[in-house]
C-alpha cells in the first residue's frame, strides 16, 4: 500500500511540476479555451447590451417568433462556469493517467499537420452529430439531460455550454478527447484546435450574421442553422456541430435556414425604420408640427394605421393631424405602447382632466389589458360621427385647440359621454382593456 502510495505521490508531483506549467501546452490545453469562451462570449454579450443599430441589423430574426428563454441568464452563467470546472478537471485527469501523451505525438510538416485538423474535426463533428441524435431520439436522454440545453428557446453567447452535466461529459469533453487521441494531432495544434472549436461554438449562439465573418464564411455550420435547431419547429433538424453540415445532409435531418429567418434586407429596413420613428417622436417631443393633411386623409391614414398595426400588435406613428391618441396594449406585464394622431375623436379632446386622474392612475394602469381591435374602432367611428354631426365636418387643429381650452372646466357631460362610449369596461377597471389618452397634438 505504501508503494502504490509513493507511486500516487510521484505522479501527481511529475504532472504539477513538470507538466502543468503555462508555458507548456497541456497547462494550455486546460485553460486557452475557457479564456477564448469568455472573451467572445462577453463581446457578443455586450453588442446585445448596447443595441447599436448597426449591428442590430445583423442580428438573425426568426419569421415566427416562439417562446421565450426559461432560464436567467445568472443561471446559465453558473452552469457555464461549472462545466469549466468539470472540463479543467477532466483534463488534468487526462494527464495524470497519461503524462507523455503530448512527448508521443510531436508536431509534423506542414502537410501533415494539416491533414491531422482536418481528420480531427471530421472526427468531432462525427461524434456530436451522433451523440447529440441520440438524446433527441431517446425520450428518457431528452427529458432528464438535453432538455437543459433547450431551455434557451433563443440562444445567445454565454449559453453556448449551457448543458447538463452529464452532456457537458458525454457531448463536449469526451468528443474532444476522442478527436485528439483519434487522429494523433500535436499537442500544440490541439491547443489552437480547441480554441477555434470553442469560438466557434459560441458565435454559433451569438444570434448575429454580419456581413463579413470568416468563420460563418468559411463553414456552412453557422448560426443562422444552429438556430432553426433551437426553434421548436426544428428541434429534431440540423443537429451537426459545430464545424460542418454533412451528416445532415447525407441523413436527411437538413433544414435550411432561409425558410425560417427574416432576410438580412429585411431586418436592416426594421433597424432604419425604427430609428426614424424614435426620431420623429423626438422631433414631437420638442413641439415639431406634424405635417398638415386634410381631414379626410388624415382619418383615413389614421384608421388603416391603428387597424394594421394593432392586429400585429405592434404599435407605431401614423403621420395624420389632429389629436394624440395613446393606445396601451398588453397583457399582464407585457404591455407596449405607441402614439396615434386621429382628428376623427375630437369630442374626447375635453377629457384632459379626466386623463389627469382616472386614466392616468396606476390601478387603472395595471388592470388594463387587450381591447379587441374592433372593439376600440367602433368607438372611434362612434365619436367620428358625432363630431361630424355636431360640426358639419372635421375640426381643424385650431378648432380642437380651442375646444380643449374653453370645456376644461366642464367635464361633467364629456365624461358621461365617453362613459356611454365605452360602457362596462370604463365603470369597472378590472375589466378595462384599452385607455385612450388625449391630447393637443
Amino acid at each position: 500500500m505504501s508503494s502504490v502510495a509513493a507511486a500516487v505521490f510521484e505522479r501527481f508531483h511529475y504532472v504539477f511540476t513538470e507538466k502543468l506549467l503555462p508555458h507548456k501546452p497541456e497547462f494550455q490545453i486546460m485553460v486557452a479555451p475557457i479564456i477564448c469562451y469568455w472573451v467572445v462570449a462577453i463581446f457578443y454579450d455586450i453588442l446585445d447590451r448596447l443595441k447599436l443599430p448597426a449591428t442590430e441589423r445583423y442580428r438573425i430574426v426568426r419569421k415566427r417568433t416562439g417562446s421565450t428563454n426559461r432560464m436567467s441568464m445568472t443561471a446559465v452563467v453558473q452552469r457555464v462556469l461549472l462545466q469549466h470546472a468539470m472540463q479543467f478537471t477532466m483534463a488534468v485527469t487526462m494527464f495524470l493517467l497519461d503524462p507523455h501523451t503530448c512527448d508521443l505525438n510531436p508536431r509534423g510538416g506542414v502537410v501533415k499537420s494539416i491533414w491531422q485538423v482536418c481528420l480531427a474535426m471530421f472526427l468531432m463533428d462525427t461524434w456530436q452529430y451522433f451523440i447529440h441524435r441520440l438524446v433527441h431520439v431517446s425520450p428518457y436522454l431528452y427529458k432528464h439531460v438535453h432538455s437543459t440545453h433547450h431551455k434557451l428557446y433563443v440562444p445567445y453567447a454565454y449559453g453556448a455550454l449551457y448543458n447538463h452535466p452529464a452532456e457537458a461529459v458525454l457531448l463536449d469533453s469526451l468528443g474532444g478527447v476522442v478527436s485528439q487521441y483519434a487522429s494523433g494531432i500535436s499537442c500544440d495544434l490541439v491547443v489552437y484546435f480547441f480554441c477555434f472549436a470553442t469560438v466557434k461554438t459560441v458565435l454559433d449562439h451569438s444570434g448575429y450574421r454580419f456581413p463579413v465573418n470568416p468563420l460563418h464564411d468559411a463553414f456552412p455550420n453557422s448560426a443562422a442553422f444552429h438556430d432553426v435547431h433551437h426553434d421548436i419547429r426544428g428541434i429534431k433538424r440540423n443537429f451537426s456541430q459545430p464545424f460542418f453540415t454533412h451528416w445532415d445532409r447525407l441523413l436527411g435531418t437538413y433544414l435550411d435556414p432561409a425558410t425560417f429567418h427574416l432576410p438580412a434586407a429585411e431586418v436592416a429596413a426594421g433597424v432604419d425604420a425604427r430609428l426614424r420613428e424614435e426620431a420623429a417622436d423626438a422631433r414631437t417631443s420638442k413641439g415639431a408640427a406634424a405635417p398638415a393633411v386634410s381631414g379626410e386623409e388624415g382619418a383615413a391614414a389614421g384608421g388603416r394605421c391603428l387597424r394594421t398595426r394593432a392586429r400585429r400588435r405592434i404599435l407605431g406613428r401614423c403621420p395624420t393631424q389632429g389629436v394624440r391618441m395613446a393606445v396601451l396594449v398588453g397583457r399582464g406585464r407585457r404591455r407596449s405602447s405607441g402614439i396615434y394622431k386621429h382628428p376623427t375623436i375630437a369630442t374626447m379632446m375635453s377629457v384632459t382632466s379626466l386623463q389627469r386622474s382616472a386614466v392616468a392612475s396606476r390601478s387603472l394602469r395595471a388592470a388594463a389589458t387587450p381591447l379587441p381591435v374592433n372593439r376600440a374602432m367602433r368607438i372611434v367611428r362612434r365619436t367620428q360621427e358625432k363630431t361630424k354631426s355636431e360640426t358639419g365636418g372635421d375640426l381643424t387643429q385650431d378648432e380642437l385647440k380651442e375646444i380643449a381650452r374653453t370645456t376644461e372646466g366642464d367635464i361633467s357631460p364629456r365624461k358621461a359621454e365617453l362613459r356611454a362610449d365605452l360602457g362596462s369596461q370604463w365603470t369597472d377597471p378590472a375589466q378595462m382593456q384599452v385607455m385612450l389618452r388625449v391630447s393637443v397634438a
